[in-house]
């Protein structure tokens, strides 16, 4: 199937496992921007309570997009076609318009993010520019060439970030940096609507992954298996007081 297919994905084509729909959805979870998310948390409301805001979030959040997921497998469609039925064409090209807006800036973020890491850890220095473009243009490559490449890049690309927050988390833990209070503002309210809205940006693509998957059940069970990646890795990046 191309990437860019609008209809159906016939039955025998949907051959996706339910482990490759849960690494999707567990990379957007396992990136630059949920580890800062994370330690803004944790610096503004403690450890314990972050990690209560977190894990409460990460579920409602998950679970909003778990009850949607099973529509990929059902209609077979991605999720701006299959929204046409209750919004109507035009509702749907609404949709499909803050979708493209909404991930451009997204996949941007982080892009911006990963290059600088790159630019300081091989260098030279003064190079973020160019590892942005060359990021970009790698994955722009990846997604052209449909779901099976996507599927690979992720079974690569979503251990190497686990392991990458691991160190980060053990890095922290030997040498913590000083505390700093960025979000000492917020009530736990707030908080938790952080956290319940970022998982729940990933709801107007319910249908977008999972339609490649054969099972309606099992699409929505990978969907609400992302809580795990959700509660943990947005804590890796915590601080505490030196």
């Amino acid at each position: 199937m191309n990437a860019a297919d609008l209809g159906p994905v016939p039955p025998e084509h949907r051959r996706q496992s339910a482990f490759d729909l849960f690494l999707i959805f567990a990379g957007a979870n396992i990136v630059a921007t949920t580890l800062q998310t994370g330690a803004t948390l944790s610096s503004g409301f403690g450890s314990l309570q972050a990690f209560a805001l977190i894990t409460g979030g990460a579920i409602v959040g998950s679970t909003i997009v778990a009850a949607l997921a099973p529509l990929g497998p059902r209609l077979g469609v991605p999720s701006i076609v299959a929204a046409r039925d209750p919004f109507g064409w035009h509702g749907a090209a609404c949709l499909a318009a803050v979708l493209y807006i909404t991930n451009f800036a997204w996949f941007a973020i982080n892009n911006v993010i990963a290059a600088s890491v790159l630019a300081r850890a091989v260098g030279p220095a003064g190079t973020d520019r160019a590892w942005s473009v060359a990021l970009g243009l790698v994955a722009t490559f990846v997604v052209s060439r449909g779901p099976a490449a996507v599927r690979l890049a992720d079974r690569v690309a979503v251990p190497v970030m686990l392991v990458v927050g691991a160190a980060l988390t053990w890095a922290l833990w030997r040498q913590p940096l000083p505390r700093v209070e960025v979000a000492s503002g917020l009530s736990a309210w707030r908080g938790l609507d952080i956290v319940v809205g970022y998982q729940v940006s990933w709801v107007l693509m319910f249908a977008d992954y999972s339609r490649y998957t054969p099972s309606g059940k099992r699409a929505g069970g990978a969907a609400e298996v992302r809580i795990l990646p959700g509660c943990a890795c947005p804590t890796l990046a915590r601080t505490r007081s030196a």
